[in-house]
Parts: C-alpha cells; sequence; structure tokens
C-alpha cells in the first residue's frame, strides 16, 4: 500500500497519482485538437518531461499511477451535443476509440497491465466513471494530478474530488492549458479547493 510519511507522523495516507488525459489528439503537435494549443504550452514548458519524472517518482515510492483518456465511440453517442468544445471534437473526428489520437503520448504512458486507465466521456475524471471505485478500494485519501488541460478537465477532476473529500494537490509545472493566461488562472481558481504546487516541493515532500 502506497502511502505518504512514515506510521509517526500526521501525513501518513495512502496516495496515488492521476494523470489526465494525456493522449496524442490532445498534446501531440499532429492530434486533431493541437490548434487548441496543448502541445506548443508543452514543449515550451519541458511539461512531459517533468511529468514522466513525477510518475518514475510516484512509482519508486510504491504509489498507484491512474491514467484516464477522453474518447467516444464512431457515432459519438456518449458526446455532449450541448457542448461548445465537444461539439468541436466531434467535427473534427477527434478523441475518436481506437484510434491513435487516444493513445497516450509514450513519454507518458501507462505501465502495460500495471496501472488503472480510466475512460470517459466529459470532463471530470469522476463523471460516470470506476475512478472512485479504484480510488477506494486501495483506500487513497490523498490525490495528486496533472495531465491536460487546467483549465477544463484537470479543473473539473479537483472540483469533483473536493466534494468527495479527497485531500488534493495539483503539480502545477505539470499541468498543461492552452496558454499562459489560462494556465495562471486556472491554478489561482483551483486553490481554492486544493493545494497548488510545483513538482520540486512535491518531490521532496515524498521523500521525507
Amino acid at each position: 500500500m502506497p502511502y505518504l510519511g512514515n506510521t509517526k507522523g500526521r501525513n501518513f495516507m495512502p496516495i496515488a497519482l492521476l494523470c489526465i488525459d494525456l493522449v496524442n489528439d490532445l498534446a501531440h503537435k499532429d492530434g486533431k485538437l493541437a490548434e487548441k494549443g496543448y502541445a506548443d504550452f508543452a514543449e515550451q514548458n519541458n511539461t512531459l518531461n517533468r511529468i514522466h519524472r513525477i510518475q518514475d517518482q510516484f512509482r519508486q515510492q510504491g504509489a498507484m499511477v491512474v491514467h484516464t483518456r477522453t474518447c467516444f465511440t464512431e457515432n459519438y453517442f456518449e458526446l455532449n451535443d450541448n457542448s461548445p468544445f465537444f461539439q468541436k471534437v466531434k467535427k473534427l473526428g477527434a478523441l475518436a476509440r481506437h484510434s491513435w489520437g487516444t493513445e497516450f503520448l509514450p513519454e507518458v504512458a501507462p505501465f502495460k497491465g500495471k496501472e488503472p486507465i480510466i475512460t470517459k466521456h466529459r470532463l471530470s475524471a469522476f463523471h460516470r466513471t470506476r475512478l472512485d471505485v479504484i480510488l477506494g478500494s486501495q483506500k487513497v485519501e490523498k490525490l495528486y494530478i496533472c495531465g491536460v488541460g487546467t483549465h477544463n478537465a484537470i479543473e473539473s477532476t479537483v472540483r469533483d474530488a473536493h466534494d468527495r473529500d479527497f485531500d488534493i494537490t495539483v503539480i502545477s509545472d505539470a499541468c498543461i492549458a492552452c496558454s499562459d493566461e489560462e494556465q495562471q488562472s486556472a491554478l489561482a481558481s483551483m486553490a481554492d479547493f486544493a493545494t497548488v504546487d510545483e513538482f520540486n516541493k512535491i518531490a521532496l515532500e515524498l521523500t521525507l
């Protein structure tokens, strides 16, 4: 069982890393949603390399690493046609199940067969998925979050996790937004519901 801290410390609790929507259509320069700017932001800020390092650190600590991806069947039956964002996804034929676009970026991909993959059809990683069941079965209380995109899927997940009584930390320099402005706005908004820290501080916390 992965824990933060030792049995004598106040921070003793099971932990997990949640990596949100690190798939080709969103975060690769050739993805169907590349024009949103996620790939450019990640490249400019070296974010994928940092996420890779974070995943390794959690794995070394014996913590669970969970991955999500948003995807839809070929007819997009699960898609919310009332959403401007998802309307564009459908128009571009993006995030289609079993396509290259919903494959994970190689540098931050799950360990095959060893890490949970959550398929979702909305922004929040908790919305009608098995994430709550998985975290509950592992007695996870503290959740670290990174991935795409800071101002939509991550923020929605953070608010949802907050209402499920998780202790949440957003890894600020491991989140990918469309722009610096959206990044800072979303991080400021999430500070009301979660701890927002950079990777270096979290890495030190994990090794104490």
